[in-house]
């Protein structure tokens, strides 16, 4: 069984017709002051305080468990486990893995002399990816079960370059791209892209080509130099061939012994930020660096050579590109383009202006339309350019909502909708996890519909306020909408439920749908 799609996590701020303030369902008083909140990807609500770790059912904030002996938690010792029922957490230099349904500790990594702690989680095959040192103080990797903790198999120094860190909830690293039902390709160390045996864990081929080179971070933002040179494409399987973007390159692998199907790797003038497969080649669109702008060019998948007479260059304020019609759609420098697939002319379907003096950050497909998103603006065009419509309204002033609007546009927030989206269709999970993909999954074809914002609005009293509010894609109408104080409140948001929890104070969370 395979990962549907994940549905895009988008927050914009965008203007509609006032509704009635809405009250909250619910309202939870803790002993002590809360120190995080988190949604989990079963839609509860973890919440930690001094005094220990507790689970909200998100209906009626009540309490579904405590675990009174997981005190002083920091965000960064939680961990949520996408597509599972579980969360990692590490007390006292510890990890452990607890039940996210009932609170129960699962199991605990070794304790010292042995210094192993869960790497990279892989879901779908109920198994996780834990690395460190053993009792003789090697390096090893090893496959952990996800729900008991047995050990599947261990691999001592696996690697001669340390796996790269990674951010909140395990995002940041190549995930397992699958090849067979029991293979799959880890690329998580300069060391380059090796082919794992699920079931014993050998390494079936070292792709030592790519020895030295730094794997790309897919979901981790750019935010200094050393992020623009190594690029956040995940890897492209096509044809029992792995394309691998990394640094300024990409390379063609064959899955069969990890060779080079290209005598030397495709180099570009930026880091590859999109890889996706049509039938005339693959199209690429690199990121933007420090000289160059973002570029989109068609590889020949064979010899890796440009299918195109010139690469399309020079755009700015680049979008991702969807494709469709036999061209590649991409928001660049205010204009609509469309690119053909077949000779790489591209053309401007419209001109456009996004009021606030905002470019946009994501263009989708809505229908036989095309949705422009901004932090500010939200725009529908048809194929043709024709605008459907065009939602705006200034965001609140970082005076006013500074710690609210830099948490709506924080990359984390934006990369967490993967774990809750990327539901396992069709299937309760490796034996029989104890949650409901298949509702969780029916919810966020639901929650596609819709974007969320915050906002500055005058409130029923004449009074401007921020609000919290859902849009719908459609037609930007606001569905939703939540009053916040101008204390800026902490906050965590369930796209897939509609459901919002926002602090209030030190100690009281409220759950509002929106």
């Amino acid at each position: 069984m395979r990962l549907v799609p994940h549905l895009t996590a988008i927050l914009l701020f965008a203007a509609a017709p006032l509704a009635p303030q809405t009250a909250p369902l619910w309202r939870y008083t803790a002993t002590t002051p809360i120190t995080f909140l988190r949604v989990t990807p079963l839609g509860n609500v973890v919440v930690a305080t001094p005094d220990g770790l507790v689970s909200l059912d998100p209906d009626a904030g009540i309490v579904a468990w405590k675990r009174d002996d997981l005190k002083n938690l920091e965000p960064p010792s939680y961990a949520a486990i996408g597509q599972s029922p579980f969360a990692t957490v590490r007390v006292g230099g510890r990890v452990e893995l607890i039940d996210l349904v009932t609170g129960a500790t699962k199991w605990r990594m070794p304790p010292p002399p042995a210094d192993v702690r869960p790497y990279l989680p892989i879901p779908e095959e109920g198994l996780v990816l834990a690395y460190g040192s053993n009792d003789s103080l090697k390096p090893v990797l090893v496959a952990m079960d996800l729900e008991t903790g047995a050990v599947r198999w261990e691999h001592v120094q696996p690697f001669n370059k340390a796996p790269e860190a990674f951010g909140q909830d395990y995002v940041g690293l190549q995930p397992a791209l699958w090849v067979s039902d029991s293979t799959f390709i880890l690329y998580i160390s300069k060391d380059g892209p090796v082919l794992v045996h699920a079931r014993t864990g050998e390494w079936l081929w070292r792709a030592d080509s790519l020895q030295g080179k730094k794997p790309p971070a897919p979901g981790m933002p750019v935010r200094g130099r050393g992020d623009l040179g190594r690029g956040h494409a995940t890897l492209l399987l096509a044809d029992s061939v792995v394309y691998v973007p990394f640094e300024r390159r990409l390379q063609s692998l064959r899955t069969r012994d990890g060779m080079p199907l290209w005598g030397e790797a495709r180099k570009f003038s930026t880091p590859i930020a999109q890889l996706e497969r049509t039938a005339q080649g693959i199209v690429v669109r690199g990121q933007r660096g420090p000289a160059y702008e973002a570029w989109l060019d068609l590889i020949d998948p064979a010899t890796g050579a440009s299918r195109w007479r010139k690469r399309v260059k020079g755009l700015e304020y680049v979008t991702p590109f969807v494709v469709g019609e036999g061209r590649v759609y991409v928001a660049a420098n205010k204009k609509l383009l469309a690119v053909s697939l077949d000779d790489g002319t591209a053309t401007d379907v419209t001109r456009f202006e996004f009021e606030g003096g905002e470019q946009p950050f994501q263009l989708e497909r809505r229908g036989d339309g095309l949705l422009l998103v901004g932090k500010q603006n939200l725009m529908l065009l048809d194929s043709t350019g024709t605008q459907r419509y065009h939602a705006y309204h200034p965001a609140p002033g970082r005076s006013t909502l500074g710690k609210v609007v830099l948490t709506a546009l924080n990359a984390v927030d934006l990369i967490a909708e993967v774990a809750l989206s990327a539901v396992v269709e069709g299937s309760s999970g490796p034996d029989g996890w104890l949650f409901h993909p298949n509702v969780r999954y029916a919810a966020s074809e639901h929650a596609r519909d819709y974007v969320y914002s915050v906002a500055y609005e005058e409130d029923s009293t004449g009074h401007k306020r921020p609000v919290f509010l859902r849009l719908h894609k459609d037609d930007g109408r606001v569905t939703g909408r939540v009053w916040l104080d101008e204390k800026r409140p902490d906050y965590a948001l369930d796209r897939v439920t509609g459901m919002l929890y926002v602090r209030s104070g030190d100690t009281e969370i409220l759950g509002f749908k929106m």
